[in-house]
């Protein structure tokens, strides 16, 4: 006799078998895909506002609790290995790390590294000690002794540029450095001095006003890793649609460009000023010029036209004294437009400048004075003889 069943015999290649299999396959896939791909994640021990350590050892800054939002939306596990630039660095080169929170793009870094969609810009600043004033934009680091970090972007670019840089093992070192006495200037992420500068200020620094060198700032991930790449681009993508990124911006960031903006906003508030004061000026100066110039047309003309009617007068005189002058044969007397006849020096001197004075010329003397003539002549005989 057969015993009783409440579960149907199943034979062993029959249906029963094969949906069996099938449901086992199906609940492993699904364990599978909700088990989270685990990241081991380089997070820079001393980069403020960005990343850094804190007293505890646990990471913290923007781009970790951004890089944590990302995790969480695309079902990724993190695991955070803090350590210093130098050796973040060789630890992502030898792959013992997936993704590094913060690197920015160069040339030279796409052969081996690709990049996120920025998360956020570096702006770097220039700053010399209090009283030199020989640095004042890039132009002016040619020939002096620059404190950057070492393999960061910028220390990059500044070596490709031939200039002379001491490279640091990070820009709060970079600032020390410089404050004891160390180079002629630091070049450091800005919001990194803004930061620096609230928690404890250095009163012998100052920041040169030109910036330098804006550089986008994003996740890194080695070459060729397109499906972490894709994860980390969408994760930021929604950051930004739903409002993380924002609000990480505001906690971490939003003071300290409220306090670089606040400078930049009363300079943008003040152009507006200066620029119209500098019209008004520029105006007033072109009025001034224009009617000194006046003055001094009206000034020229009138000393041109009295010119001219000098020369006009002397012209006309001139004109007088030319052509044809009627005088008599005889007595020599001269006649004018008027008919009448007088003497040679009377019309000379009524026509022209001239002024005359009167004497005898040696013949009119023997016409004259004949017996004055004689004796004078006498004399000068008698002394030509004694001689």
């Amino acid at each position: 006799m057969r015993a009783f069943s409440f579960f149907p015999r199943i034979r062993p290649y029959g249906w029963g078998r094969r949906c069996l299999v099938i449901l086992l396959v199906t609940v492993s896939a699904l364990l599978a895909a909700q088990e989270p791909l685990r990241l081991r994640v380089g997070v820079d021990t001393d980069y403020p506002p960005f990343e850094w350590v804190d007293t505890a050892g646990r990471p913290q800054g923007y781009t970790v609790e951004l890089l944590r939002a990302v995790a969480k939306s695309q079902n990724l596990a993190v695991d955070f290995y803090p350590m210093g630039w130098r050796e973040l660095r060789t630890a992502f080169a030898r792959g013992e790390l997936d993704v590094l929170t913060g690197m920015a793009p160069s040339e030279r870094r796409l052969n081996t590294i690709d990049f996120s969609i920025p998360h956020s810009t570096l702006n770097y600043s220039i700053l010399t000690r209090v009283g030199e004033t020989r640095i004042r934009s890039e132009r002016d680091l040619a020939g002096k002794l620059i404190l950057s970090e070492e393999g960061d972007v910028l220390h990059e670019y500044l070596v490709a540029q031939g200039l002379k840089v001491q490279g640091v093992s990070s820009p709060r070192e970079a600032l020390a450095m410089l404050s004891g006495g160390t180079g002629d200037c630091a070049v450091v992420p800005r919001l990194m001095w803004l930061y620096q500068e609230k928690a404890k200020p250095t009163p012998n620094l100052r920041v040169v006003p030109s910036e330098l060198f804006p550089a986008k700032y994003c996740f890194a991930v080695p070459k060729g890793q397109e499906a972490l790449l894709a994860k980390l681009n969408e994760g930021l993508f929604l950051a930004k649609q739903n409002g993380t990124m924002d609000a990480l911006q505001d906690r971490y960031l939003g003071s300290l460009e409220a306090a670089d903006l606040s400078l930049k906003m009363a300079l943008r508030r003040a152009l507006p000023s200066l620029f119209t004061g500098i019209l008004a000026l520029g105006l007033a100066v072109a009025l001034g010029w224009s009617l000194a110039l006046r003055r001094a047309v009206k000034l020229k003309t009138a000393a041109l036209k009295v010119t001219i009617g000098e020369l006009e007068g002397a012209l006309a005189e001139v004109k007088q004294l030319s052509g044809l002058i009627p005088m008599c044969a005889g007595c020599k007397k001269i006649r004018d437009d008027g008919g009448y006849w007088e003497a040679v020096e009377a019309y000379l001197g009524r026509h022209s400048e001239a002024q005359f004075t009167h004497g005898l010329c040696p013949d009119c003397v023997q016409v004259y004075f004949p017996d004055f003539r004689k004796a004078t002549s006498a004399r000068v005989e008698t002394s030509r003889s004694s001689e």
